[in-house]
């Protein structure tokens, strides 16, 4: 295979030192201990890979440090793809419906959840939000959610991910940790959900986008629910924006080896190249497919969803990266349709770079 030539010729690269060098926008920086050295940038070049790119590598590396053989890893994949992108810029698929509106996959039936309720938009770059929030909404049947929604004007959001132990999973329920997205631009605008959906009848985690752009009626959106995912519960996620396209990375947590990746393409300008409306958020819930929208939501189907996490989120600009703490948190809260339903989350969290969920309909 290509990607195992790549890996070994990197290593061979790497006899030089593993210190030293990072170069961002084509300028060589004041060295550091954890960076990009000389030989990775220069094959990286040799194959051409983009600058967007290796930039994004060294903010990564500026924050977690990685060891060499995980930035090795990350450069073999990079260059993997060049000769093999399929199943990466998945096109959406026209699903069925239920009379509810829920979404009917080859692997079981997707909640149609209201979206546009999670986001509101905004250009605020600073705020303080230090405190989970609790949302009734009578009017939103569809689940229970944990959401936390960043201040504007960033690009790309990190981190460390632990996928939740489930039990007793009812086949009417679907468990999700993904990542969120938002962005307006003139009169275009998108927003949407992207990440891993899990499905009782195959027992398994699927990569999914789920993403409304304005060009689409009110209640339509393009999606995707059968992505590969070959990871274990201990993972990295990383999630990049740029004018044309949202790409969901998903690597292996210790070997940084990608397990998922899940490429939207966007059909209309809705992100400016500034990134000044652009919001990022961590997402861990549980949605319900139901016959008909009017049903309620049955929170004693003894699904358990226990010790989802995400840890060291770190947020990035094109020009650097910060932890995602209160100052850079626009929304942070639980919500089901009553204050029994929200009270089926319980979250401990250090504001907001650590959290962990668990979810139980018991």
């Amino acid at each position: 295979m290509r990607k195992t030539k790549i890996f070994i010729s990197l290593m061979t690269v790497l006899a030089v030192t593993f210190s030293t060098f990072c170069y961002t926008y084509g300028v060589e920086k004041v060295p550091k201990e954890f960076e990009l050295t000389k030989s990775q940038m220069t094959l990286l070049k040799q194959e051409s890979i983009p600058t967007e790119e290796i930039d994004s590598l060294c903010r990564q590396i500026d924050a977690y440090h990685p060891t060499e053989e995980q930035v090795n890893n990350y450069i073999a994949d990079l260059i993997a793809e060049k000769d093999d992108v399929a199943g990466v810029a998945a096109e959406p698929i026209e699903y069925e419906r239920t009379p509810s509106g829920d979404i009917i996959t080859e692997y079981g039936v997707i909640p149609n959840q209201d979206l546009a309720a999670k986001w509101k938009p905004t250009k605020t770059a600073l705020k303080s939000v230090s405190s989970l929030s609790n949302i009734a909404d009578i009017n939103d049947q569809s689940g229970v959610y944990y959401v936390v929604t960043s201040t504007s004007g960033h690009n790309e959001i990190s981190a460390y991910a632990t996928l939740p132990t489930l039990s007793n999973v009812a086949s009417v329920d679907r468990p999700y940790q993904m990542l969120g997205m938002a962005a307006s631009n003139g009169a275009d605008s998108m927003y949407g959900d992207i990440g891993l959906v899990y499905f009782p009848d195959i027992k398994k985690w699927k990569g999914f986008y789920n993403v409304y752009e304005s060009d689409l009626p009110p209640d339509e959106r393009r999606g995707r629910y059968d992505i590969n995912f070959s990871g274990s519960n201990s993972l990295y996620f990383h999630l990049a924006i740029n004018t044309s396209k949202a790409v969901l990375t998903i690597r292996d947590a210790s070997s940084w080896s990608q397990v998922c990746k899940i490429q939207y393409d966007f059909y209309t300008n809705c992100v400016p190249s500034n990134y000044s409306t652009v919001q990022l958020a961590k997402q861990i819930t549980i949605a319900q497919a139901k016959a008909y929208t009017s049903d309620p939501l049955n929170y004693y189907t003894g699904t358990k969803m226990r010790n989802a996490k995400f840890s060291q989120t770190y947020l990035y600009t094109t020009a650097n990266m910060r932890g995602f703490t209160p100052r850079y948190c626009y929304t942070a809260y639980r919500k089901g349709p009553t204050q029994a339903a929200y009270q089926k989350v319980t979250a401990t969290f250090n504001a907001w770079t650590d959290e962990t969920v668990t979810i139980s309909f018991n």
